[in-house]
């Protein structure tokens, strides 16, 4: 039994890659159309030269799906608080932050409660797009939604680039990092190991980071507006998050490995969709094999990593944590055991949000006042 099933299993992912490349087929054969930028990458439309959003400021949101849903309708927004280069500080010793969102994660979508939060707090903080993927070529509305899918090697560069002028228009001597999974795991470490970013980062803070990947447990399932595609909430797996370490099993990125050819065929199909960054953050992807096969982190950068244990796409969970020397890693439930938060919905979590500014201010491991948080919303 367990034999068939495993068979079943193949020729399941087999089928569904076949019917993703078909589908993605004539987009890709566009695809090769579309101009790169000096970093090998694809600038994001709605944006300046920097990354930073074109199309003015959009509301402060609390919800996640109520931020995503805005994004859609309104590519482009700035969130609330972010990117104004007349700020000062007004916390003792405060830098500028650098917001990093994730992958498939616009500026707008990921910041919105944080950007105004952190600004009404006394920070100054500034955010920026990048790397769409080029499955919706020629179509700027679609590709403003799915940004940070490109090869996390031209993400860094472009982030180096964002640093460096926020460094240069604030006259700051380094930046501090709050990224959401990508954001806060593998693109701003892969910035600060190989181009540069260990003299220009003081302290980066990572949200459900995506340090060692994910083998794609697929927990929960998303609820999509038929109207726009935007995806609402999610609904959790109850066989995952009844589990003592979420996503442990083995996920579809093992299957895949198992698949001869499997891994070749995903490569060529997300890189030929600029969402390389997709398959380079799957567990056994040779980016993250190249990245962990040294120490992640480096001298004179503090690193803090803050996750849940319901996150439905950093599978398992501990993924996220990167066990070296000086490193702070945080499990939201050990201080808020009602807080459910999953992965797209971390960066709209109270609660990680008073640890993460703990964690700039020193002391990640002071108490907190706790809210509780459901989960997918």
């Amino acid at each position: 039994m367990h034999t068939n099933r495993s068979i079943r299993n193949r020729i399941t992912v087999a089928t569904a890659v076949t019917a993703l490349v078909a589908a993605l087929s004539p987009a890709l054969a566009s695809a090769a159309l579309a101009p790169v930028d000096e970093f090998g990458g694809y600038p994001a439309p709605y944006s300046d030269e920097y990354g930073m959003p074109t199309e003015g400021y959009g509301p402060a949101q609390t919800v996640w799906g109520k931020a995503s849903r805005y994004d859609h309708k309104n590519p482009g927004r700035t969130p609330e608080g972010a990117n104004n280069f007349n700020c000062k500080p007004k916390v003792k010793g405060a830098l500028p932050i650098v917001l990093v969102p994730g992958t498939g994660e616009s500026a707008y979508a990921t910041w919105a409660y944080y950007a105004p939060e952190l600004t009404r707090r006394g920070y100054c903080v500034y955010t920026f797009n990048y790397g769409p993927a080029l499955a919706t070529v020629g179509n700027k509305f679609a590709q403003a939604s799915l940004p940070f899918e490109g090869d996390l090697h031209a993400s860094a560069k472009a982030l180096g680039k964002f640093v460096n002028m926020v460094l240069k228009r604030t006259g700051a001597p380094k930046v501090d990092f709050i990224g959401h999974s990508q954001g806060g795991g593998v693109l701003p470490n892969a910035y600060i190991k190989w181009y540069g970013g260990n003299k220009t980062v003081r302290h980066t803070v990572g949200l459900v980071a995506s340090n060692f990947g994910t083998n794609l447990s697929l927990g929960s399932i998303p609820v999509v507006d038929p109207t726009t595609g935007t995806m609402l909430a999610f609904i959790p797996n109850p066989l995952t998050l009844a589990s003592s370490n979420y996503g442990s099993g083995k996920g579809l990125s093992d299957v895949i490995d198992t698949i001869p050819g499997g891994r070749d065929l995903m490569v060529k199909v997300m890189n030929a969709a600029n969402m390389t960054s997709s398959e380079q953050q799957t567990k056994n992807s040779e980016f993250l094999k190249k990245y962990s096969s040294t120490p992640i982190t480096m001298p004179g950068v503090k690193y803090t990593v803050i996750t849940t244990r319901f996150d439905d796409v950093v599978t398992p969970y501990r993924n996220a944590f990167i066990f070296e020397p000086g490193v702070t890693n945080v499990v939201v439930q050990d201080y808020c055991a009602n807080d459910h938060s999953d992965h797209f919905t971390f960066s709209y979590d109270p609660n990680a949000l008073e640890i993460a500014v703990n964690a700039l201010q020193g002391n990640a491991n002071k108490p907190i006042k706790c809210r509780a948080k459901a989960f997918g919303i």
